[in-house]
Parts: C-alpha cells; sequence; structure tokens
C-alpha cells in the first residue's frame, strides 16, 4: 500500500528548536505517511537565487498530498515584504495544510505609536527609537496581514483545505478575533503544545532515572554527593541564565548549577579584521558580551564563597556543558535534581526545553512569563512559576521544594504526546480545523486512562475526492462518531 506524501516545510539539520521539533514530528509521522523534509532558511529565500529556489520549494510542496508549514518568520527571507511573499507562493502551492506558527504576537495599535510619537516629539526626547519602533511595527503588521489573508482566501475556497495551529490559547484568542488595524480573525485555528517524546522513550527514561544520572555524573566527571540544578537553551540574554547564577547566592553550597547549551549559530558574526583590531577583548571572548558577563558573575560567585578561585575548574559551583547531542541532552534533564528555565518574555508561544522537562517528569521552576503561564493550561500542578528576574525567589522555590508532581505529570503528558499530537495533524490533513479541534477536545474530557493513543481508526480516513466536499453538519457528525467509535 502506497502511503500518501508528506511534506514538512521547516529548518533542519541546524542548531535550532525548529529543526528539532521538525525531527521528531518527521519520526512520528513516518508511521502514516512517506514523509519528505522540505528544508528552508533565510539564505535559500532570499538573494540572487530566490525566485528558482523559491520555484524549487513550491513544485515539492505541490507533489505532496499533505503539507505541514513550522512557521517562524526569520526562516523564510530577510525583510517582511520578501517572507509574505515567499509564505503566501508556499500556501497557495499546497493542497492540504497545516500552517503552524511558533510565535503570534500582535503588533501595537498605530494610534497608541502616534501618541507615543507625538509626545517624544513634544519632550525631544527617544524620537528616534520611536520612529524605528513604528517602522518595525508597521512592517510586521503588513506581514501579519499578508499572510492572514492568504490563509483566509484559501479557507474559504475549502474551508478543510487549511488549519492554523499553535501552542498556547493565549494565541488561538489573539488570532481568532480581529484585533485594532489587523486583519485576523481567523475561524480555523486550534492550539496544542509543543510535544517531543512517545511513550516507549519517556517510560525509557524515567524508569530508568537513577542509572542514568550515575552515568551521566560519570562521563562528566561529576560529583554525586551535590544537588544539580540544570538550566537549558542557547546562551542568549533572553534566556536568563545570569538569573540562575545569582540564585546560586541563596543557595547552600551543596547546590551546583549546570548550563547546558552554547552560543546561538546565528550570533557568530563573519571575522572583521579592522573591527577585531579597535575591539580585540570582544573578540577574545567569541564576541558575546552576555556569555563573558557570565563567566564574570561566575567567578564573582566563587570569590564571594571562598576568597580565591579552585585549582580545579570542576569545582566551580557553575559548569558550562556545552551542546550536547539529543541522546546526550535528555539524559542531561532526567539526571538533574532541578530544572529552571527563567526565561525572559520573548514572544514565543512554546519552549521545547520545557516540554520535555515535563515529559521526562523533573522537578521544573519555570519564569511567569506568557508562554509558560499558558503551558499551564495544559500541564495544570505540574510545575512551580517564579517572576522573571527574581533569583531570591527562584532560590527559595528550589530550597522549600517538597511535593511531588508526578501524578498530574502524568496525567498531563497523557493526553498531550507526540503521539496525539500527529492524531490531531492527521484529524486536521483529513477534515479540517473543526475535526481536529473536537479531537483535542475529547482528549482534554476523557479519563487519562483513555487519552494515550486514541483509536487510529478515525485518523486512517483519506480526503474526499476532488471537487466533493461535505457539509458542516455531516462533517461533524462523521468527526464526532470516528472519536467515539
Amino acid at each position: 500500500m502506497t502511503l500518501p506524501r508528506l511534506g514538512i516545510v521547516s529548518s533542519y539539520g541546524e542548531e535550532c528548536g525548529n529543526a528539532s521539533y521538525t525531527h521528531v514530528l518527521k519520526m512520528e509521522f513516518a508511521k502514516y505517511y512517506d514523509v519528505e523534509i522540505i528544508a528552508i532558511n533565510a539564505e535559500l529565500l532570499s538573494g540572487l537565487n530566490r525566485e528558482s529556489n523559491l520555484r524549487e520549494v513550491c513544485a515539492r510542496i505541490e507533489a505532496c498530498d499533505f503539507v505541514n508549514i513550522q512557521f517562524e518568520s526569520g526562516l523564510y527571507g530577510d525583510s517582511p515584504a520578501q517572507i509574505a511573499a515567499n509564505v503566501r507562493a508556499m500556501i497557495n502551492s499546497a493542497k492540504r495544510l497545516v500552517f503552524t506558527m511558533h510565535r503570534v504576537t500582535p503588533p501595537a495599535a498605530p494610534r497608541s505609536l502616534f501618541l507615543l510619537l507625538m509626545y517624544n516629539l513634544l519632550r525631544r526626547r527617544d524620537v528616534a527609537n520611536t520612529l524605528r519602533t513604528w517602522r518595525g511595527n508597521w512592517l510586521v503588521l503588513r506581514l501579519a496581514r499578508s499572510i492572514a489573508n492568504e490563509l483566509q482566501r484559501k479557507h474559504r475556497a475549502d474551508p478543510q483545505s487549511v488549519t492554523v495551529m499553535v501552542h498556547t490559547q493565549r494565541e488561538r484568542k489573539i488570532l481568532t478575533r480581529k484585533l485594532v488595524a489587523t486583519d485576523f480573525a481567523l475561524n480555523f485555528v486550534v492550539d496544542f503544545p509543543i510535544t517531543f517524546l512517545n511513550k516507549g522513550q519517556i517510560e525509557e527514561n524515567v524508569g530508568q532515572r537513577a542509572q542514568i544520572r550515575a552515568d551521566f555524573l560519570h562521563r562528566h566527571q561529576l560529583d554525586d554527593g551535590y544537588k544539580y540544578i540544570g538550566i537549558f537553551g542557547f546562551l542568549s540574554e533572553n534566556k536568563g541564565h545570569h538569573i540562575a547564577i545569582e540564585a546560586l547566592r541563596f543557595l547552600p553550597r551543596e547546590y551546583r548549577l549546570l548550563i547546558f547549551g552554547g552560543q546561538h549559530p546565528a550570533s557568530i558574526e563573519p571575522y572583521d579584521f579592522p573591527h577585531m583590531a579597535r575591539h580585540p577583548l570582544m573578540y577574545m571572548r567569541n564576541k558575546s558580551p552576555y556569555i563573558a558577563s557570565l563567566v564574570e558573575l561566575a567567578q564573582r560567585l566563587v570569590t564571594n564563597d571562598a576568597g580565591k578561585a579552585p585549582n580545579d575548574p570542576g569545582q566551580h559551583r557553575v559548569q558550562f556543558l556545552g551542546v550536547l547531542d539529543d541522546q546526550q541532552f535528555i539524559r542531561g534533564i532526567t539526571a538533574m535534581d532541578f530544572v529552571v528555565l527563567p526565561y525572559l518574555e520573548s514572544g514565543q508561544g512554546g519552549s521545547a526545553n520545557a516540554s520535555l522537562t515535563l515529559e521526562l517528569q523533573s522537578r521544573c521552576v519555570l519564569s511567569r512569563n506568557h508562554a509558560f503561564t499558558e503551558l499551564g493550561r495544559y500541564y495544570p500542578g505540574c510545575f512551580a512559576l517564579v517572576d522573571m528576574a527574581n533569583p531570591l525567589q527562584l532560590a527559595q522555590t528550589i530550597y522549600r521544594w517538597q511535593e511531588d508532581l508526578t501524578p498530574m505529570q502524568r496525567d498531563a503528558i497523557s493526553r498531550y504526546n507526540i503521539e496525539n499530537n500527529v492524531l490531531l495533524h492527521q484529524h486536521a490533513f483529513n477534515h479540517g480545523a473543526r475535526s481536529a479541534d473536537a479531537f483535542k477536545k475529547k482528549l482534554t474530557e476523557a479519563r487519562s486512562a483513555d487519552t494515550w493513543t486514541p483509536d487510529l481508526t478515525a485518523t486512517k480516513q483519506v480526503p474526499p475526492p476532488s471537487g466533493v466536499s461535505r457539509s458542516p453538519e455531516v462533517e461533524a457528525e462523521l468527526v464526532e462518531r470516528s472519536l467515539t467509535d
């Protein structure tokens, strides 16, 4: 039997969250589809060869029965106008589409920005920055309108042909109500959190936690007598590494911080000898003032504790473990006594690191930004929240931790897992957003014992022949029947 072809448009084989998420989707989708990864990046879709590269991408999309576009705007071009043109062409090329948005940030109302500009003009202060903000907001607004209108056009032509997927209920509300000066109000949006691990992977790692911890500490020459706090993510300011380091000042000496991750590839700039000659210290520190500030904070912590730095770098309370492969990354999360993600607000709707931490049933402390607050709607009672940029509260939460949250975590991940994520996509591909939404509602309402990998018969249907459509009433009845059989 020939499997239908599914194309996933995304970054791939790179150090980024989109690429990692695409890989796990590919592995799970392969149970039901002939999966083709259509790898893209901004360089491919800009420059002199943009038109020919875009035609090739669109031709590959047209050859697929179903398409999932993983949309993170920076992957699709160098300017808002270019991104909009590229994405519109891809949307138009897809037969059946799930358009996944990893970030939904509503533009500010133009009237508010205009009033701010007038205020700053009168005070003769910060006018240039306000003008840049106004221009940037206007460009983002044009990009959002352009893509939203193309999705609307496709949906009007065939309501079952396109579903927009987001990772939080907040983002869904943003898209399904018409905001000031936007053309959103999309009524074919479904929300589902980012998921990574299947049931077998979760059981394997959680069931062997003690052995994984022992092996991991031995591999990295770490002393089992300490309590280890892990922080995960690229070394960029929005991840809040400095907050986690500061929190150690309020914790006993047996607590150690392990920093997993490296410098983001996009922050590595080309070699520039004249600039290096003018700013040699910047280049000596990998041209990353943020990393330099983390090293300085860690050194200050050592000095405060002991009066001088230890001869053995392994005795520092802060350890940089760098970039690990996927398997070691998962084992690192599993081995930690605590996982902290004190991220600042960045506008993203989900976090791969937070999802992995919850799937692995770790003791998890997250910051109170929009993404993590929304995550609590899917994983109620599964993690602790602390205010952003509050190292004392972070330390106190870790030190006072007593409650076992694993029963709540198990219940949540029985509903929100990679298997059910893929089944949700299948409902969207075969029947549209209404079917996918009905499937998600069933997951939410069902007992946890019934929610892991429901009956697959509902997902094995194929789209109706070209030119044949069903009424919404008939479609809803078929969906309801398939979910309850």
